[in-house]
């Protein structure tokens, strides 16, 4: 073989690897290398399933890993993710493994003490810090007022003691000495005790509508509407309710503060 041959050869394999490595350094490094510094933002991933998410954690170069949890979360579906770290819509680096925690498959049981006999008051009380929600209410005439005769749970009688899924709703047989009552005022009660407010009064809660949907809070919202008022329904009626934000007062001393302060 001629040295210029050789040559040849010499300077078609130093330009295969240049090519190489040209393409090895601008399709594989710097990616890499520039993906390393850059961020996003995190995706919001509650309430999905592990299989939905894996897709789009991809997309974005992250990882995920299931941490063990044993608390049902009744807002979120079974098997669902619950709580995700780093938290939704904050700034992370590519790369990351994102820890996850989901719901268990199936809700605990609780159990229901005997509720027979009690007022609708104390037995409110009692599935709510259950984790229990009060179903359907059939009122009857009876000796006791506002007492409950029984208790349902899907259409079956509940017995002492038994143990439903949290979550569950309780339907129940409530006993008045009439079957009309009377619509008190409710002006001014915040939404947290509302519910309870009406069933004292023989009622139930019918729509919610917030005047500005935007900042109530329901719990802390008060009522300033209300469907129907002092006139006499049939037990059961359900009351509409507006909400609204509760207004602060500002006593005289405070007043006066501020005024001192802004001359100052």
């Amino acid at each position: 073989m001629s040295s210029v041959k050789k040559i040849l050869l010499h300077i078609s394999a130093m330009f295969l690897a240049l090519c190489f490595l040209a393409f090895f350094t601008f399709k594989i490094i710097l990616p890499i290398t520039t993906k390393h510094n850059e961020t996003l933002i995190m995706p919001d991933i509650l309430g999905l399933y592990p299989e939905d998410v894996k897709s789009i954690l991809k997309e974005n170069n992250l990882n995920f890993k299931i941490i063990e949890n044993n608390i049902y979360t009744l807002s979120y579906p079974a098997n669902s993710i619950i709580e995700q770290n780093p938290i939704p819509d904050s700034t992370i680096k590519y790369g990351r493994t994102v820890y996850v925690k989901l719901n268990p498959p199936h809700p605990p049981l609780i159990k229901i003490p005997r509720l027979i006999d009690k007022s609708i008051r104390n037995v409110y009380s009692i599935l709510q810090s259950l984790g229990i929600n009060i179903g359907k209410i059939l009122y009857v005439t009876d000796i006791a007022d506002n007492v409950i005769i029984n208790a349902y749970l899907n259409s079956n009688p509940l017995h002492d003691n038994e143990e439903i899924p949290l979550g569950s709703f309780i339907d129940l047989v409530v006993g008045v000495n009439k079957l009309e009552t009377e619509i008190p005022d409710f002006s001014g009660i915040n939404g947290a005790e509302i519910e309870l407010r009406l069933l004292e009064n023989k009622l139930k809660l019918g729509t919610i509508k917030f005047l500005n949907s935007d900042s109530v809070n329901f719990e802390k919202g008060i009522v300033i509407e209300q469907s129907q008022k002092n006139k006499y329904v049939r037990c059961g009626t359900a009351i509409n309710i507006v909400l609204d934000e509760p207004k602060i007062e500002i006593t005289e001393q405070e007043e006066q503060n501020e005024d001192n302060e802004q001359n100052n």
